[in-house]
């Protein structure tokens, strides 16, 4: 979402007690989202990250879309929510 930045895993000054890959297969940090890569499996599948809020205000937090890589049916897409930054 927008006012905030990622803590990157491999940073030796970034909080990696929040950051959960459970058996992902691969994770990219990219400047305006994460991408995860994994095999599909019936079980449950966690992706825990860290974000930093850089700048205050009323921001728009987009939901979370997954689709399958080679069948274009197979895709799901989570409502996006608000959240405000506010610094004291």
């Amino acid at each position: 979402p927008g006012g905030m930045e990622f803590e990157l895993p491999q940073l030796v000054t970034s909080a990696t007690t929040e950051t959960t890959f459970d058996a992902i297969d691969r994770v990219e940090f990219r400047d305006d989202r994460l991408l995860a890569f994994d095999t599909f499996t019936r079980g449950t599948q966690r992706l825990r990250y860290a974000m930093r809020a850089v700048v205050p205000g009323d921001w728009i937090v987009p939901g979370t879309r997954a689709e399958a890589m080679y069948e274009s049916a197979v895709r799901s897409q989570l409502p996006q929510h608000s959240m405000e930054i506010a610094f004291e």
